[in-house]
């Protein structure tokens, strides 16, 4: 049940804040599989109810700090991302859209490589490239070191900028 998942998600935050170690074998075999599992309910929905809502802001805030904690996404970081591409789309209620962008620009931190890949490759349509390109435009601060350029998703800028 949702609200059951929202309260196991912000005790999970807890135990990881606490012992990172401890979830760190866990996490992939335990934790991610049931937070898949619900995040899949809440892509699958046109318009989520308040309930779905809720229960995908509480795990895209558990996966935003998961993200921040070394080693805790190992294993699990490339389909943590597809799937919080996934929730990119248009019909999903602000408040996951702003998760979903927190958690991608989390682990751009870790893995910019990774996550520019996810966002090109299953790239929403033109209604969230907004959302895109602000994740894009993060990840390219974070990683990028010399003098700002306007970077887009299109073209062969980005190619040449993450080689």
């Amino acid at each position: 049940p949702a609200p059951a998942t929202v309260v196991a998600c912000a005790v999970v935050q807890h135990i990881a804040r606490l012992s990172g170690d401890f979830l760190s074998h866990r996490f992939g075999d335990d934790i991610w599989p049931r937070l898949k599992l619900q995040l899949e309910h809440v892509a699958a929905a046109e318009d989520p109810p308040g309930t779905l809502v809720k229960l995908a802001v509480a795990a895209l805030q558990l996966l935003r700090f998961a993200a921040g904690i070394p080693g805790l996404l190992d294993g699990v970081r490339a389909a943590v991302v597809a799937e919080v591409v996934g929730l990119l789309r248009g019909g999903m209620p602000a408040e996951i859209g702003v998760g979903a962008q927190a958690v991608l620009e989390a682990i751009g931190e870790w893995d910019p490589e990774g996550v520019w890949y996810a966002l090109v490759h299953q790239r929403p349509n033109s209604v969230e490239d907004v959302l895109v390109n602000a994740v894009l435009t993060s990840i390219g601060e974070l990683s990028y070191r010399g003098p700002l350029v306007p970077l887009s998703p299109v073209g062969k800028l980005w190619e040449e900028y993450f080689t």
